[in-house]
């Protein structure tokens, strides 16, 4: 068996596999050391299998093509593995699709990382998405706020996928009073009334690092330099 392990690059164990699962029996078998043996007009099923095997096509459907011989039973099983593949295929992408955007997010994060509290300009274009309101002033007030968008995106990956954030009045501003009045999601719900619009231009923006309820922040660090901007 180790000479034609070699000669097809199967390993020893796959041979004691397919003979398990009667695919490919040994012509001979030594009782008392337990060799198999195996001859050459044996090599074209072995090649058969090989190649099925490399199509990803199971054990049984294997053995189910050598036990018929039928053409019209493996053009139905070759189908029906290209039908699996595709299905994985789109998992496959599916899942790459999301590293790229995961990855792009996180080149983000890395960029911002050099610009916490330093003001900054940035072009945003149009974007529109579901508003409500939610008084946040603590943890227990956001995590209400992210439960309610549960229940209206009807999942709780929603995060991963859209940006999210707090309106905060004029009046309170002005008041000194920074707390999120409102809850926005840039992602459009069908039936969903509540829109929010934010217009495309260019924006004063402002990187900072700190927990979402917490709004003790200075913001006087933007106020002061949208003054010196004279904006």
């Amino acid at each position: 068996m180790s000479e034609i392990s070699k000669k097809f690059g199967v390993s020893c164990h796959t041979f004691r596999h397919y003979d398990k699962e009667g695919i490919l029996k040994p012509e001979m078998r030594n009782e008392k050391n337990g060799y198999r043996y195996y001859c050459v007009k044996q090599f074209p099923i072995l090649e058969i299998i090989i190649h099925l095997r490399s199509l990803k096509l199971s054990i049984g459907h294997i053995k189910k093509h050598l036990d018929k011989l039928n053409y019209s039973y493996t053009y139905n099983l070759i189908d029906e593995q290209i039908k699996k593949n595709r299905i994985e295929i789109e998992k496959f992408l599916k899942t790459e699709r999301k590293l790229i955007k995961e990855k792009e997010h996180f080149y983000e994060l890395k960029e911002a990382e050099n610009k916490i509290n330093i003001p900054f300009i940035e072009k945003l274009s149009e974007n529109r998405g579901i508003i409500l309101k939610v008084e946040v002033t603590s943890m227990e007030d956001f995590h209400k706020g992210i439960e309610k968008i549960n229940n209206i995106m009807k999942n709780n990956s929603w995060k991963q996928d859209n940006i999210f954030g707090f309106l905060i009045k004029q009046e309170d501003i002005e008041k000194e009073k920074f707390r999120g009045n409102f809850m926005v999601v840039f992602n459009e719900v069908e039936g969903f009334e509540d829109i929010y619009t934010l217009k495309s231009g260019k924006y004063v923006c402002m990187y900072i690092r700190q927990r979402v309820h917490d709004m003790n922040f200075d913001y006087n660090i933007l106020f002061e330099w949208i003054e010196k901007k004279d904006m």
